[in-house]
């Protein structure tokens, strides 16, 4: 058979994602190579991917732009059907009528998304099986149709994010702000069957404090990934490739505290605005608008896990006198010349609700079986809504209230404790922050 599959564009009207998929790059170097399959050229999955915004296309018309060619073109009209099976979460694509005019090889068409499922957010793979068949006759607009026959194969990569991804990403054509996919491939993947924005950065929150196998700057609180301190310029590259896909082991002659027993990968050293910026860049790449909170004075920490270390309520040690190599926490209660307070604090804000990726809330353990027992009830009778409880728990600080977040870090039992505070006059606001990606 003739006829052929020549190119698949899912991003076809640059200027909007309501009719069609969004402006994607594949980093701050690269765009993606646009039609996003092209059968002169095969492409891998990384590079034949397509993002889609849920509330963008709800109850819209969405389109894939086809060209199919016609190499044995003749001097008489010639019409074929097209179907595609399978395309998981684009759905298989109905039945199409393709008519080459005489003597004309080429023809694209406009098939709509019929059967879609966008309903959450989510990394798919998806295969479409083309097939086709020659119209035999013509009468009267009605077709005498061949069997079906094999036309081709095309594999693609689909985001499905909430909304379009916000500030400081936009869907200007070919900016350095468009989605990036390399960032789509881990955020998509860890919240993956979120259908809000709470799960969702509940999911991005955890991820980032437990999955990557970050630890504090005992030492300094130095951030590694972010520049400038007034106007938090975050090296997301270097996020993406050392944090995010794991070769943090790649960077040579880079090691904290060498020769002691914190001895550690660089590289895997953060702080509060590593986290907290980050959290805020891969809630936005998802299409929700997260803050990113500047809390200014902090003061005293009740009893914490910051990310990567244990139990304590100074995360800076100390180096004992005449022990070079060792680092020993600060005394945990009262006001000692060696316990120290934070100075700021960096998190994610949503809603009026925060988001903590830099620590844990330390239980003791009665009080964490009381939880526990709490959300086992009521799991029973909700069916397992009752994740708070269990998430409280477990010490995460997500999706609290700014009065529940305070109280869980915050300690201002005594006077000098809630004087460092800024109590009772002069309480911490948090203030919004601009995030600029700065893509090194």
């Amino acid at each position: 058979m003739s006829l052929q599959l020549n190119s698949i564009e899912f991003n076809f009207d640059k200027s909007s994602g309501t009719v069609d998929a969004l402006n994607l790059r594949i980093n701050k170097d690269y765009i993606l190579p646009t039609p996003e399959f092209l059968s002169t050229k095969p492409r891998r999955l990384e590079q034949s991917c397509a993002a889609y915004a849920i509330s963008e296309t709800k109850g819209k018309s969405i389109y894939i732009k086809v060209n199919f060619k016609l190499p044995a073109a003749g001097p008489q009209e010639q019409t074929y059907q097209v179907r595609a099976m399978g395309g998981g979460i684009l759905g298989m694509l109905p039945e199409t009528i393709v008519t080459f005019q005489a003597n004309t090889p080429s023809r694209t068409q406009f098939i709509e998304l019929k059967n879609r499922r966008f309903k959450a957010i989510g990394k798919h793979d998806v295969r479409w099986e083309w097939s086709c068949r020659a119209a035999l006759q013509e009468n009267n607009g009605r077709y005498t149709w061949d069997i079906w026959k094999p036309l081709a194969q095309s594999n693609h990569r689909v985001f499905i994010l909430l909304h379009p991804p916000a500030v400081p990403w936009t869907n200007g054509l070919n900016q350095t702000s468009n989605a990036w996919s390399e960032l789509l491939e881990i955020c998509c993947q860890i919240a993956g069957g979120c259908k809000d924005e709470a799960s969702a950065l509940k999911a991005l929150t955890k991820s980032v404090n437990a999955d990557y196998k970050l630890k504090y700057d005992i030492e300094l609180g130095k951030g590694r990934y972010t520049l400038a301190f007034t106007q938090r310029e975050f090296q997301l590259s270097k996020w993406i490739t050392q944090v995010l896909q794991g070769k943090a082991l790649t960077v040579l002659n880079n090691t904290y505290l060498p020769g002691t027993k914190e001895e550690y990968n660089e590289a895997l050293i953060v702080n509060c605005e590593d986290c907290g910026l980050s959290l805020a860049i891969m809630a936005a790449v998802l299409g929700i608008p997260a803050e990113t909170h500047f809390h200014f004075p902090f003061g005293y920490l009740h009893y914490v896990e910051p990310i990567g270390r244990g139990k304590c309520n100074d995360p800076f040690y100390y180096q004992a006198a005449g022990h070079t190599k060792v680092r020993k926490l600060r005394p945990a209660k009262g006001k000692d010349s060696a316990r120290t307070f934070f100075q700021y604090h960096i998190y994610a804000c949503h809603d009026s609700r925060y988001y903590d990726a830099c620590m844990k809330e330390w239980l003791p353990a009665g009080a964490r079986l009381a939880l526990l027992l709490v959300w086992g009830l009521l799991s029973l009778i909700t069916l397992g809504q009752a994740s708070a409880f269990r998430e409280r728990a477990l010490g995460w600080l997500v999706s609290l209230t700014r009065n529940e977040y305070t109280k869980s870090v915050i300690d201002t039992s005594q006077e000098f404790e809630w004087t460092e505070a800024g109590y009772p006059s002069n309480v911490g606001h948090p203030v919004k922050i601009n995030v600029i990606i700065h893509g090194i």
